[in-house]
């Protein structure tokens, strides 16, 4: 009987350490399965992170290599981005963005203009209604001429605030205003010609 008994539980020992044996491997097959997954998911986001920083560089790049100036503010009136033209064209210093609160930062640009007060209102018209698309001229206090673009800033096609541009068109207003001018004057020379050649002829 005893022998019968030490066999059972031998035999019963063998089968609770191969059931053991057999959780040991299915739960490090998991585990293994389980870290095989997390270090892909891992390996995506680093993929991801540096795609996006790839192109956070190019379009940052691209933004700061254009002769306009731009800014683009979101409709909280936080700022969602600016170059260094934009700032360069209104005479404005690096930590312009870091005015408390939006009235400061527009205070501090309006003042670049010839008429404070008149750039103020036309940025609250162009905020009133995120969806309206403007171009203007602003005459800046030192006589510059800026033209400004206001367009709709969108994100996955959901309206989000402003883009702005602006651009020195000083010396192209001036060519165009001597050319129309040069152009005014020819045509009273030529005026003036043909009434002579008219005078002549009926004398």
């Amino acid at each position: 009987d005893n022998a019968a008994s030490i066999e059972a539980s031998r035999k019963q020992i063998e089968e609770a350490n191969r059931t053991l044996e057999a959780k040991v491997r299915q739960r490090t097959a998991d585990l293994e399965s389980a870290n095989a997954r997390l270090t892909g998911e891992i390996q995506e986001r680093e993929l991801a992170r540096a795609e996006s920083a790839r192109l956070l560089d190019l379009l940052t790049a691209t933004i700061e290599s254009t002769a306009e100036g731009i800014l683009v503010v979101a409709a909280n009136r936080d700022i969602v981005a600016v170059n260094h033209r934009f700032l360069e064209l209104f005479g404005l210093s690096r930590d312009w963005s870091l005015l408390p609160t939006p009235e400061a930062r527009l205070a501090a640009t309006a003042a670049r203009a010839k008429d404070p007060a008149a750039f103020a209102s036309r940025v609250g018209e162009l905020f009133a209604d995120l969806t309206l698309e403007a171009v203007d001229v602003v005459e800046m206090a030192d006589g510059r001429l800026l033209e400004r673009r206001a367009r709709t800033y969108r994100v996955s096609g959901t309206v989000c605030g402003r883009l702005y541009t602006y651009l020195d068109v000083t010396e192209r207003t001036m060519a165009e205003k001597q050319l129309r001018d040069a152009v005014s004057e020819l045509e009273a020379i030529v005026e003036n010609t043909l009434v002579g050649i008219a005078l002549v002829q009926d004398g």
